[in-house]
C-alpha cells in the first residue's frame, strides 16, 4: 500500500485541519470499510488523484483521525505551492514529504523538528488505522507514494 506518518498529539480537531487546507486542496471524504477493507480502493483513489497532464504528478494525502471517515486531500493545480514533478521521480516523495511537513505539520498542527518523535513512519496501514482508531495517535497521514 502506502506510507503513513502517525502523530501522536496536535492542537487541531480533525475538520478544522481540512477548512484550513482548503485554499490550496480539493478535499473529497471516503468511508472506510470494516476492518480497513477497502485499502486498496483507497490508494487508487490517491493515484487517480495524483495525475495531472503531461505525465505529472501533484502531493495527495490521506487524513484519518478515527472512526469510519478518512478525508483525502490532493493539492489543486492552480496551488501556489505545487511543484509539478513528473510521475515516477524520485523527487516525488521528497517534494511530497517537504510539503506534509512544512505546511501541514509545521504550518498548520504547530508541530516542528524537535517534535519529530511523536511521529512514525509506517507501512503498515491497517495496524496505523487501529491505532489511532484506538486513541493511541491523534492523527494518521497516508502519503500517495
Amino acid at each position: 500500500m502506502k506510507q503513513g506518518i502517525l502523530v501522536k498529539q496536535a492542537a487541531m480537531h480533525p475538520l478544522s485541519l481540512v477548512d484550513s487546507l482548503a485554499k490550496n486542496f480539493v478535499q473529497e471524504d471516503f468511508i472506510l470499510a470494516n476492518n480497513y477493507d477497502n485499502l486498496d480502493v483507497l490508494a487508487f483513489r490517491m493515484n487517480n488523484l495524483s495525475r495531472l497532464p503531461a505525465g505529472l504528478t501533484r502531493p495527495v494525502y490521506t487524513i484519518f483521525a478515527g472512526g469510519d471517515c478518512a478525508f483525502i486531500v490532493a493539492m489543486k493545480e492552480n496551488s501556489s505551492l505545487l511543484k509539478p514533478v513528473a510521475a515516477g521521480a524520485a523527487e516525488v516523495k521528497e517534494r511530497d514529504l517537504k510539503i506534509l511537513k512544512e505546511v501541514i505539520f509545521q504550518g498548520l498542527l504547530d508541530l516542528h523538528p524537535e517534535q519529530q518523535d511523536d511521529f512514525i513512519i509506517t507501512d503498515d496501514i491497517k495496524s496505523a488505522l487501529q491505532s489511532v482508531d484506538q486513541g493511541q495517535y491523534q492523527y494518521l497521514f497516508i502519503l500517495n507514494n
